[in-house]
């Protein structure tokens, strides 16, 4: 059980935008969170390549790229 709450946002961030070229994260107090662009389509793959490198990677994310990927082939 868990009072957590979350909300689904669908986003379009446009890659061409100045704006979005060089995005730098507003860090809180020990957070240390690496900024990695990957496309869409190899999403899961990038994952899992991350967390063989020792990578931590956000299980929210990985279910998302898991669920693509398992859509593309069902």
């Amino acid at each position: 059980m868990s009072d957590a709450n979350m909300k689904l946002a669908i986003v379009h961030v446009d890659m061409d935008h100045p704006d979005n070229q060089n995005v730098t994260p507003s860090l809180e107090e020990g957070e240390f969170i690496e900024k990695h662009v990957v496309s869409v389509s190899s999403l899961l793959e990038s994952l899992v390549d991350f967390q063989k490198k020792g990578m931590v990677v956000d299980a929210r994310l990985m279910h998302f790229a898991m669920g693509m990927q398992y859509g593309r082939h069902h």
